[in-house]
């Protein structure tokens, strides 16, 4: 579930940056991304600390932060909603996650549709290595194994078999 939880929070606290800068309304764009960036701020305090695989996550996130953000602000800013709106449909699950109710979210075909055609687009618009990262997670926890599961059972999946 970290890693999951990890790819969530990489993708997702930049979330209000790109939201204050894209076409849409500036003030529904705070008022949306307020809650993002409290869920995302709170997962950030929370889950790296917790295990070995938080750690790596944070590490990795920080590793692409620049790159991701150059990405969606510079280089494709057309692609940003889309990014964004994949975003917003995880912080549900990873709010009731870290409010200790992580049995009662499911994971979605469709949300972990969302998640793979999101890294799949930055694998073909990234740097090789952000590429090589994606793949080789990807390959350590094939995000299709986590369709259905609860937000807790992914997080045990994670932390279980990170090494």
């Amino acid at each position: 579930m970290k890693k999951f939880m990890r790819w969530i929070m990489i993708l997702a606290v930049m979330t209000v940056v790109w939201m204050a800068v894209s076409r849409r309304n500036i003030v529904q764009a705070i008022r949306d991304g307020s809650h993002t960036v409290a869920v995302m701020e709170r997962a950030n305090a929370e889950i790296p600390s917790k295990s070995a695989a938080g750690q790596y996550y944070h590490d990795l996130f920080w590793k692409y932060n620049a790159e991701v953000g150059d990405i969606l602000l510079r280089q494709h800013p057309e692609h940003r909603l889309q990014f964004v709106t994949m975003i917003d449909s995880f912080i549900p699950p990873l709010e009731a996650f870290l409010d200790g109710k992580g049995d009662s979210v499911t994971i979605s075909a469709e949300q972990i549709e969302d998640l793979q055609n999101e890294l799949d687009w930055l694998k073909s618009v990234g740097s090789d290595n952000l590429r090589a990262d994606i793949e080789r997670e990807e390959a350590r926890f094939p995000l299709s194994q986590f369709i259905g599961m609860t937000a807790n059972a992914a997080y045990e999946v994670i932390v279980t078999d990170f090494l």
